[in-house]
């Protein structure tokens, strides 16, 4: 589309001065007609050389995202004329994204090429689809403008916040898990897979004997085996209405899926199968219990998707699905909110038939204006009654949660910034103690 430049705008200020001044002097009506149809005339050709030009602009986007890193989106527009070009880019970010910049300026020299840079801080989880740029050229003098939209690349998907991860396993290398407060300990027996070396003692077999280790130190050494023991782990997460509940900068779905992705990690460095099973009123999908980085990977890449919906959780339909599709006993992990005691109440008729054969983690964040209104004065009437909801509210919940443990169930309840280190420390513990 051609559109007038700020030159056009002054010659037709200066037209319409001299169509005011015809008024004393009639010929300068003449003057005004003259200037008028130069301006169309230098927009119209100035448009058509500009148009062909054989502009080439993109906005290039990468692949993948996360929330709450920075995601840089780079602008690249080529210029094959003759002449200088400036170019006017304007960005339409999504409700998703922070961003401080939505508009760049550029020169691009005569068969050159030049670029710009966006960065936006991603809010949420999912495929995200960016609108095409806005994007304006026109001359050194600009009589006249071209405007069009540039294509983008394909959507970016934005994954969860992975810090956690990275930690975890930058302090794993540097054997330093303890400085986080994970409890690591490995489970030693007399199973077959290598743990570490060590000097030999009178009662160990010969053929745990490294002739080669005793070779270099001069001294017999033996080598230390582990049980080993390959367990299932079904990730189960809730994704009804509750877990869109605010708790700090984030909703509790994604500290939950920041949590569960953290325990797909630590469980694929510990061997185990890890599955995923989503629910809300229905299960929404399913992953088979399977080791290794794919069956990792096709968890991540399932949570990404995951959206809480306005609805109620049916904790029937999730036992009726891991009675079906799990069969061989192991540790159910579920991400819940427990804040609403009916929720509990109707986790409690079906947690018996869940915890029959596996053994079942519930973790629940808490809710903290709950827990200040509970614990608060009152100055009014009205803060009475909230103050005595809420502490009646929060008698009920903790006896449903009471019932629960009695069905064999075992409660988390956590911070949002405890929730990573709690998840881990109880599946380490509940490994290395050999509860399944």
């Amino acid at each position: 589309m051609i559109v007038p430049g700020k030159m056009s705008f002054i010659a037709l200020a200066l037209a319409a001065g001299c169509a005011l001044a015809a008024a004393l002097y009639p010929a300068m009506v003449w003057g005004a007609v003259a200037l008028d149809a130069f301006t169309l005339a230098i927009i119209i050709i100035e448009g058509i050389i500009l148009k062909r030009i054989d502009l080439n602009a993109t906005l290039h986007c990468p692949r993948r995202g996360e929330i709450g890193a920075p995601l840089a989106l780079i602008f690249a527009i080529s210029n094959p004329g003759r002449r200088k070009v400036k170019v006017h880019v304007e960005m339409q970010w999504p409700d998703e994204f922070t961003c401080t910049k939505n508009a760049s300026r550029l020169v691009v020299g005569s068969q050159s090429q030049g670029a710009c840079e966006f960065v936006g801080l991603p809010k949420q989880r999912g495929l995200m689809s960016f609108a095409p740029p806005i994007v304006t050229v026109s001359f050194a003098i600009p009589w006249a403008a071209v405007r069009f939209q540039a294509p983008i690349s394909d959507p970016v998907r934005i994954y969860p916040d992975m810090t956690a991860v990275r930690q975890y396993e930058s302090l794993r290398r540097h054997r330093a898990l303890g400085l986080s407060g994970v409890h690591r300990r490995r489970l030693l027996g007399s199973g077959r897979e290598f743990e570490q070396l060590r000097d030999y003692l009178p009662d160990d077999e010969f053929r745990d004997i490294n002739w080669r280790a005793s070779a270099h130190h001069q001294r017999l050494i033996s080598n230390l085996y582990q049980i080993e023991r390959r367990q299932d782990v079904l990730i189960c997460m809730d994704t009804s209405r509750l877990m869109a509940r605010p708790s700090g900068d984030r909703t509790t779905l994604d500290y939950s899926v920041s949590a569960a992705i953290l325990l797909a990690h630590v469980a694929g460095i510990e061997r185990d199968n890890i599955g995923l099973l989503v629910f809300r009123d229905m299960v929404g999908g399913y992953v088979k219990p399977a080791s290794g980085e794919a069956a990792k990977n096709r968890i991540i890449e399932k949570l990404v998707e995951v959206h809480s919906e306005p609805v109620f959780p049916s904790f029937f339909s999730l036992a009726s699905a891991i009675r079906s599709r799990q069969a061989r006993r192991g540790m159910v992990f579920i991400f819940t909110d427990l804040n609403d005691p009916q929720l509990v109440e109707n986790f409690r008729m079906v947690a018996p038939a869940i915890a029959r054969r596996h053994l079942v983690t519930v973790f629940s964040l808490r809710d903290p204006l709950l827990s200040a209104v509970a614990d608060s004065g009152a100055s009014s009437v009205v803060g009475v009654a909230q103050v005595l909801a809420a502490r009646s509210l929060s008698v009920e919940r903790e006896s449903s949660l009471v019932e629960l443990s009695r069905a064999g169930v075992v409660v988390i309840e956590s911070d949002a910034n405890a929730l990573n280190l709690n998840v881990i420390n109880h599946y380490l513990s509940i490994r290395t103690r050999q509860l399944v």
